[in-house]
């Protein structure tokens, strides 16, 4: 988390529904109440170098569980997830898993991208780290982790699992936040995810994607 006051209570309690989970909140120098208001919801605060794939890093491997979960601060675990990720790793060949896309607001353009995420995932079995990756901490440990990367950490980490059996989508869906759509346009995000992806898979310089990608980002 960085600066997520607003959100990182949300976030912990749907997660905290069941009392034998342990939850861990990452915070990369947080300025705002964001580290006070993770304790006082349940979790347990570690400190990390700034960037996702740093934080979700650093997160599991001060974990115990046997599966780990990835949850973004502005986005909230369905109901029961617990005995969905349980049945879900309990599938032949289950190495990794993730939810349905739930975005918070409403809108035909939000929709449709959600239908989009959640027919990717289920044809291409190639979930975002929107929908709450789930795993084998064996197999996030085999794998090194979420490789050390400015951007697209979640999509490399789900190509490195997928070599080592299924990733497969759930029924549940996790509820994430809407305001990168919004304040930047539901249609030129959406595009501009899908031009970085493109140049991702035909090689294109890793700093030029980011520099892309910071137009959907608002500032901490």
């Amino acid at each position: 988390m960085l600066n997520e006051a607003a959100n990182i209570q949300a976030a912990i309690a749907s997660a905290r529904q069941y009392s034998s989970i342990e939850v861990i909140a990452v915070d990369a120098g947080s300025t705002d109440e964001s580290v006070r208001l993770a304790r006082e919801t349940g979790a347990i605060v570690i400190n990390s170098q700034r960037g996702r794939a740093n934080q979700m890093n650093a997160g599991a491997w001060q974990a115990h569980s046997d599966i780990l979960i990835f949850l973004h601060a502005d986005s909230r675990l369905p109901p029961n997830y617990r005995d969905v990720v349980l049945q879900t790793a309990q599938k032949p060949g289950f190495v990794a898993g993730a939810f349905r896309l739930g975005i918070d607001a409403k809108g035909l353009p939000l929709r449709v991208i959600e239908w989009g995420a959640n027919v990717r995932s289920k044809l291409f079995a190639s979930p975002y780290g929107d929908q709450a990756l789930f795993m084998k901490a064996e197999s996030f440990y085999l794998v090194g982790g979420f490789p050390q990367l400015p951007i697209l950490e979640d999509v490399a980490i789900i190509q490195n699992l997928a070599g080592q059996g299924r990733v497969l989508l759930t029924h549940a869906t996790v509820t994430t936040s809407a305001r990168s759509w919004l304040d930047r346009g539901a249609l030129a995000v959406t595009l501009l995810h899908q031009f970085i992806l493109l140049g991702y898979a035909c090689g294109l310089p890793l700093s030029v994607l980011t520099k892309l990608k910071s137009a959907t980002r608002r500032p901490k």
